[in-house]
């Protein structure tokens, strides 16, 4: 699979010593001593082989480069002064030139442009699409000319579109994966702006009696000659892996892709010679499953084109989750061994209590990585795609210990305090036992929450006022129902002004119940409230923008998620909402921050990430002086 990608073919006759680590340097590079036919790697293998052998010497050497590699090795062998006697390029014919070349951005919307016009003539494209869709979305056909493509397009930019267009001009079956949630939406957008007939996936529950199967699907479109559009649910990949082979791929897609970030599908194995490498794991179980699986898919034989598709690539704030999404768009591209990539560009290091093996949570060489993804990535920045959207204030509101109210009750036996207490003497005997450190944190998290419950109640009745909709997320389950209930009784309490139905949503809702919710929210003309945790509703739904005020009551721990959160409301369609984020001071709220903000340094080095300009200060506490002090003064007084 790898040596059928786009790459360059380097033939040397003379080596030089500091290019013995250049698959180390450039993960993805293969370097080969050729003695006649046969070829040995560089490295220990072939240091192993001259001493065995030290009358034979190598008549040449061949270096294996993957395209967007090609300028990093090309300056590595400038500074040895070696010059290649044969530089062949391969599987490359055909392609939109790279970034390094002379195309620019309206050259680019100028031939999307056209390729839509050529969609629309031949009966697969609505004229609709031609009239709605935006210069990047065009741009982003053009762009799509390569086998692999990175659409790093912020949340609400509308990339189930692009995508949709970037199909369509390639012949041939396509294989949509996207978050089970997303699923008939993405059929609806299919639907909206094309002529092609999408099957959506769905287990035995879900189907009815008269849902054909998907071998019936696909001999109605080979009878019709027209092209199979699939829509598979990401998450249950793993249980279609071989009826999915059958439709053969043109092009795949990967909605979401930073969920199949976890490069945990490997184990770590100790070589002789007292380094690590990393195999492919043959027994696996949850996510190491769904990893796999992925794997597996994205190098179906039929495949010449994956396109990923995310607004949050680096989703924790570290580039280790890049790897593996990189690998499903290009396999091989950057390298086949997941410790080298670490080497490289997470500053990896042994550590055997990682489930890795190795340290890999560091940032190192983001520039040289940014400019080998440049080949395939297309970023839109937020200004771009958000430029005419109303904007979306962000306003971090540091509540003192004299604005919480009391903590409810942890049960009926204790209060916070006093079970905080009893679990961490059970740690401390328990010898720091994980799962009894994840209960206390959760605990810290519900006695913020409790404590932020009368402010954010009575800002929600505020902003029910003159019709007004709220949107209130927070991290918890729990949290969301507790907060439902009170908030219906606090509106039930109010004046016939800011009476409002109040729906909650959470991971244990049924669809068709959050659909309804969402649905109801975004259709309503008067005040409502929606109380939701931002994971069931982070990604794939559509609806909120219309809130005029949201309160973040919990932070997420990771920044992927914050983004997604905040881009429900960054959405066409849109009015202008008041994001509020509120932080109780002096409990574990102000961990989560430090945590948080720590991790937005790599985003905003490694993408242009608009979207969190200046959030990062204002979690902080940065544009509010008196939190500044306040938080200097609990540093120094530690």
């Amino acid at each position: 699979m790898i040596f059928q990608q786009p790459h360059y073919r380097y033939l040397l006759r003379s080596w030089h010593p500091t290019l013995d680590e250049i698959e180390q340097l450039v993960p993805g590079v293969l370097a080969w001593a050729r003695f006649g036919r046969r070829k040995i790697r560089v490295g220990a293998k072939l240091d192993d082989f001259l001493a065995d052998s030290p009358w034979l010497q190598p008549t040449e050497y061949e270096v294996f480069v993957p395209v967007n590699a090609g300028y990093l090795v090309e300056h590595y062998l400038t500074r040895t002064d070696i010059r290649p006697h044969q530089r062949d390029a391969r599987y490359i014919d055909g392609m939109i030139e790279t970034p390094w070349g002379t195309w620019s951005w309206d050259d680019m919307v100028l031939w999307g442009t056209g390729a839509m016009h050529a969609m629309v003539q031949r009966g697969e494209l609505k004229p609709k699409a031609l009239a709605e869709a935006t210069d990047y979305q065009r741009a982003g056909i053009c762009w799509a000319q390569r086998p692999a493509v990175m659409n790093t397009w912020p949340a609400g930019s509308g990339k189930s579109l692009g995508a949709i267009l970037q199909c369509l001009t390639l012949p041939g079956p396509v294989l949509f994966l996207t978050p089970a949630k997303a699923r008939h939406s993405v059929r609806r957008d299919v639907l909206k702006y094309s002529s092609v007939e999408p099957y959506v996936m769905l287990p035995e529950s879900e189907r009815r009696k008269d849902t054909p199967t998907l071998t019936a699907y696909l001999a109605d479109r080979r009878a019709k000659g027209q092209r199979p559009f699939v829509i598979v649910g990401s998450e249950a990949l793993r249980l279609y892996v071989e009826q999915l082979r059958q439709i053969n791929p043109v092009t795949q897609v990967w909605d979401e892709i930073h969920m199949f970030g976890d490069g945990k599908r490997w184990k770590m194995v100790q070589m002789v010679d007292g380094t690590a490498d990393f195999q492919l794991k043959t027994t696996a179980k949850g996510n190491q499953k769904l990893a796999i699986a992925a794997m597996e898919v994205s190098r179906f034989e039929s495949t010449r084109r994956r396109i990923g598709l995310s607004a949050t690539p680096l989703d924790d704030g570290r580039p280790r989750r890049l790897w593996a999404q990189y690998d499903l768009l290009w396999p091989g591209g950057f390298g086949s061994s997941f410790s080298r990539f670490v080497g490289r560009h997470c500053r990896g290091a042994r550590n055997d209590y990682s489930p890795t093996g190795y340290d890999d949570k560091g940032a190192t060489n983001l520039e040289e990585l940014r400019g080998r993804a440049s080949f395939f990535m297309h970023q839109v920045t937020y200004s771009q795609s958000h430029g005419q959207l109303p904007p979306t204030r962000v306003d971090v509101e540091y509540l003192s210990k004299s604005e919480l109210n009391r903590a409810d009750r942890y049960d009926e036996g204790n209060t916070y305090g006093q079970a905080q207490r009893a679990l961490a003497k059970r740690i401390a005997g328990a010898g720091r036992d994980p799962m009894l450190r994840r209960q206390l944190t959760e605990m810290r998290l519900a006695e913020a929450c409790s404590r932020k419950r009368l402010y954010v109640i009575n800002e929600t009745i505020e902003g029910l006022q003159g019709g007004g909709k709220v949107v209130i997320f927070t991290a918890r389950r729990a949290d969301a129902e507790l907060w439902a209930v009170k908030i219906r009784d606090a509106v039930k309490k109010g004046d016939r002004a800011t009476r409002a139905p109040v729906y909650m949503v959470h991971g244990g809702v049924s669809d068709g119940d959050k659909n309804r919710a969402v649905d109801a929210f975004r259709e309503s003309d008067g005040p409502i409230v929606l109380v939701a945790t931002g994971q069931s509703v982070g990604v794939g739904v559509d609806g909120l923008q219309t809130a005029t005020l949201a309160i973040f009551a919990m932070l997420p721990w990771r920044p992927g998620d914050f983004v997604q959160w905040k881009g429900r409301f960054d959405r066409l369609g849109g009015v202008a909402t008041l994001l509020k984020v509120v932080i109780a001071q002096g409990t574990y709220d102000e961990e989560v921050v430090m945590r948080l903000v720590d991790k937005f340094g790599p985003i905003e080095e490694y993408l242009t990430a608009e979207e969190l300009s200046g959030v990062g200060d204002k979690l902080m506490g940065m544009d509010n002086m008196e939190a500044l002090l306040d938080n200097l003064t609990d540093l120094l007084t530690a």
